[in-house]
């Protein structure tokens, strides 16, 4: 590495040992044990270098900026469900909190430098909002389409939309939300299919075709679809 990127030291009292995080807005967290060197951050940054280089380049694929501002929302903006949330922000001492102030309004209030727990207060916000609009939509779409699934997960996860279990448990990303009507119900009947067909074989093709014919325009759509993940969420 010709020279160390830029990056973010955290010392944290539970660390046992020296993690790496890159997020959008955030670009490289180094999260290390209280007492750490720093002096030794040059080795072990190169050693990762790889893996630095391979997550810039995933970030940059997805059209999210490593260097950009992750700063709070002032509206969030859920494409699925056709929904513009605006975000009013209070600064104030105490602990961080996150409450509905009327039709499609959120109100944070707390401390500036605690927008980390904000961020958090936004996520679960999400993950409920997730929770309670695709938990129908999806029981919608499997009875549209004939198949059954057990049970559904709401997650947040950096790189996955949705997975489907061997017993039949579908997980979903909340942050589907964010995406285009067609797009996030396309996840999701994608992982309806997986109910049939964990692989993704010819015969489970043929059954995502059978329920969505515009499936591989939808599929080469989606491989660039965290483009609209905000930098806040991602």
């Amino acid at each position: 590495m010709s020279r160390l990127p830029d990056f973010e030291l955290r010392l944290h009292p539970r660390a046992r040992r020296v993690t790496l995080r890159i997020n959008p807005g955030r670009g490289l967290t180094v999260t290390a044990p209280p007492g750490f060197d720093p002096a030794k951050l040059p080795a072990i940054l190169e050693a990762r270098k790889d893996w630095i280089e391979h997550h810039l380049a995933r970030l940059a694929r997805r059209g999210q900026d490593p260097g950009a501002a992750a700063a709070l929302p002032d509206a969030i903006e859920l494409r699925a469900l056709g929904q513009t949330w605006q975000v009013a922000r209070i600064e104030r001492p105490g602990r961080p909190a996150l409450r509905q102030n009327g039709p499609d309004r959120l109100l944070l209030a707390g401390p500036e430098d605690e927008a980390d727990a904000l961020r958090s207060l936004l996520l679960d916000w999400l993950r409920a909002a997730a929770r309670q609009h695709l938990t129908p939509w999806l029981r919608d779409l499997a009875k549209q389409s004939n198949l059954t699934f057990s049970h559904l997960t709401i997650r947040a996860q950096k790189s996955r939309w949705g997975s489907c279990t061997a017993k039949h448990g579908i997980s979903l990303n909340c942050k589907l939300l964010f995406l285009p009507p067609d797009l996030c119900r396309y996840v999701m009947l994608h992982e309806l299919c997986h109910t049939r067909h964990l692989d993704h074989s010819e015969a489970y093709w043929k059954l995502v075709y059978a329920v969505e014919p515009r499936c591989h325009a939808l599929d080469k759509s989606l491989r660039q679809a965290w483009k609209w993940v905000p930098a806040w969420a991602a």
